[in-house]
């Protein structure tokens, strides 16, 4: 046996860097808790302590001979590793079920001071055959999302069934640092988080997975049960000793190692459980008859529904009673691109499960054609938000899915330089304007509440109706022949909600139809707000709440681009409104708005015929000349007799103008969009 050791302790180095070393994140979702909610920690006092003179005292021979728990993966994945095999985790179910039930072959390790109380806790796990709403299902649901890179939040769980049910176990593909997977105790948190979180790479023994971290699921689904560490709830291993509330787990410090050689630490000559499946030193092999009898107590709790799980009931409703045997399949797919250009082909991964798939079907009004092959690709003819239809069949069964993951951009020269887009002719998006629609929540909208020019612009109403993800609009497709250099003008107005607010708006440019993206601009916070201080309520901006951004072109001279503006929200909570307004694409000229006469006033703007002025009553007013984007004056008026307005010439050409007016308080010139 001490050789047996040695070699295990020499060869320990080279299991632990063979993979990153990642432990239980339990205080990390403990923390997230305590933060979001103020009563978790009586809450989670309640979960420790609620079961320990019961566990202590229990029965060693539960009457429940076998207890029998409904489980159903949810596998979150970008298309990678992360998308498990099904024999991974039906390898992962088995580890499980060995070591609740005391079948692992490693128990032959377990020292002798152990061996009497190591425990077959009489608990077994099971795929669901039927799910909440009563469809076959294999126990396994796959979702190409992004929340596969996950984080500790409540918004990440989407797909959990029914806790009292079912045990809902996420396998993704990151978590953060140093994290392999996490729980919380049953009671502590919503309903809807009443799961485990795994890494793919920590999920059975096979696959993505190995031997090293095949026994993560059986200490995450410890704590789901009401177990907490050997050493408590309170800290890491080895900074104090500490009790669990389980009468025969000596107290203890924790391990991060295999310290079977000197394990009494706290009490002087009694030895601790390093193995113990609630320790972090990784020769784990066992639980307790304290740790059964405290897991049986909680499946024999209403806390969380852990009593209905394994009723005959719930077994029944789950499938695990007379399972089925084969399933329709779930359609599910994924685009190689999220933005092209009419006459685009875009390919198509066929990401269905549940059974497997004898026929495919692709289809889109938007697509001149249709396909049949698993993975299909379709050419599309129109612009705007493109809803892309799978139909799959097998023997058991027809589904499909329609999702809307492609934006077609309009065709070449579909933009016209030296025109202001200032929104105030209806509709957008329009054939050439186009936005895309967050799940919920706000996209870019035309509004009249707020206006840098005219009576409308576009605005994300992120105070009351918050996107839950980045929203974007894409400009028609611009050509630079003849403007070297050239320049993107808009306007913008955004107020901070709090100082702390980090809501940003981007601005990028791309010139092969969306495949890639060139960031232009990226502001946020204090850098992105237009007026001095913070609003706590509702910001509507007045005209002169705008600021004016400009952003070189010139390195895409003579080349086709589509600009993109993006309003990324502030995750952390709901921010303030933003105001985007008057967007121009010209060549750079000398001139430049200026103001300097007081309270002079130009009207309309947009202007079609004629132009009207007000100022204070003491400016005299002696000429107006209306100069091309060039700076060549193509127009001149003095002061008009009677009136404050002057009449346009029939000749002028649509677009961007810039009218110099002089007055005896002084010269302005101001940008005028000519419409007619």
């Amino acid at each position: 046996m001490f050789q047996k050791l040695i070699v295990f302790l020499f060869l320990l180095p080279s299991i632990l860097f063979s993979q990153e070393l990642r432990r239980c994140g339990f205080l990390e979702a403990q923390d997230y808790l305590f933060k979001t909610d103020p009563e978790t920690k009586a809450k989670v006092e309640t979960a420790i302590n609620g079961f320990e003179k019961q566990a202590s005292s229990q029965n060693k021979n539960n009457s429940q001979a076998l207890y029998t728990i409904p489980v159903v993966f949810h596998v979150l994945h970008l298309g990678g590793a992360e998308n498990i095999s099904d024999a991974q985790i039906f390898d992962a179910l088995d580890v499980l079920n060995r070591d609740f039930n005391k079948q692992n072959p490693d128990t032959v390790n377990t020292v002798g001071a152990f061996q009497g109380i190591a425990s077959d806790c009489q608990i077994e796990f099971k795929l669901a055959t039927l799910d909440e709403n009563g469809n076959c299902t294999t126990g396994i649901t796959r979702h190409y999302d992004n929340a596969s890179n996950w984080e500790i939040s409540s918004s990440f769980y989407k797909y959990t069934w029914n806790r009292t049910k079912y045990l809902n176990i996420y396998v993704v593909k990151s978590l953060p640092p140093g994290v392999a997977a996490y729980t919380f105790l049953p009671g502590t948190t919503s309903a809807v988080m009443d799961a485990v979180v795994v890494l793919h790479n920590y999920v059975g023994s096979m696959g993505t997975g190995s031997p090293f971290g095949s026994r993560t699921l059986t200490h995450e689904v410890g704590h789901w049960f009401n177990l907490q560490h050997t050493w408590g709830s309170n800290n890491q291993p080895g900074v104090a000793c500490g009790d669990d509330g389980v009468g025969d787990t000596p107290l203890t410090k924790g391990f991060n190692f295999c310290n079977l050689a000197n394990s009494a630490i706290c009490t002087s000559g009694v030895e601790e459980n390093v193995q113990n499946y609630m320790e972090y030193a990784f020769c784990s092999n066992m639980f307790t008859l304290g740790q059964r009898n405290r897991m049986h107590n909680t499946l024999n709790s209403a806390n969380a529904g852990r009593i209905n799980l394994w009723s005959p009931g719930n077994l029944q409703f789950t499938g695990v009673f007379n399972p089925t045997v084969a399933c329709a399949p779930k359609a599910d797919f994924m685009a190689n691109r999220a933005v092209a250009c009419i006459g685009d082909t875009v390919m198509f991964t066929d990401y269905s499960y549940n059974g497997s798939v004898s026929t495919w079907e692709w289809s889109s009004v938007s697509a001149s054609g249709s396909s049949t092959l698993q993975n299909g690709a379709l050419v599309f003819n129109q612009t705007g938000s493109a809803h892309v239809k799978l139909k799959i069949t097998n023997n058991n069964g027809v589904d499909s899915i329609i999702k809307n993951l492609v934006l077609i951009l309009p065709a070449a020269n579909s933009g016209s330089n030296n025109l202001i887009q200032s929104f105030e002719v209806p509709p957008f998006p329009d054939n050439n304007w186009l936005s895309t629609e967050p799940k919920y929540g706000s996209a870019f909208l035309t509004t009249s509440l707020s206006a840098r020019s005219g009576s409308n612009c576009l605005w994300v109403n992120n105070f009351y109706d918050t996107p839950n993800e980045p929203v974007a609009f894409y400009t028609p497709a611009f050509v630079f022949q003849g403007f070297s250099p050239a320049q993107l003008s808009f306007y913008y107005a955004y107020a901070q909600k709090s100082t702390n607010s980090n809501d940003r708006l981007k601005v990028f440019v791309s010139t092969n139809c969306g495949w890639s993206w060139n960031q232009l601009l990226d502001m946020g916070g204090a850098s992105l707000t237009t007026v001095q201080s913070t609003s706590n309520t509702a910001f509507f901006a007045t005209a002169q709440q705008f600021n004016q951004g400009l952003l070189d072109l010139s390195d895409y001279a003579d080349e086709q681009v589509y600009l993109k503006f993006e309003f990324s929200p502030d995750m952390n909570g709901p921010g303030n409104n933003l105001f985007i307004d008057d967007i121009m694409v010209s060549g750079v000229t000398g001139l430049k708005e200026q103001r300097r006469i007081s309270g002079l006033r130009l009207f309309p703007n947009p202007a079609q015929s004629e132009i009207c002025f007000q100022g204070t009553g003491t400016t005299i007013f002696h000429y107006f000349k209306l100069l091309d984007i060039s700076g060549l004056c193509v127009f001149e008026v003095l002061r008009p007799a009677n009136s404050n307005c002057f009449s346009l010439p029939e000749s002028l050409k649509d677009g961007l103008y810039f009218l110099e007016v002089g007055s005896s308080s002084g010269t302005q010139t101001f940008k005028i969009l000519i419409r007619k």
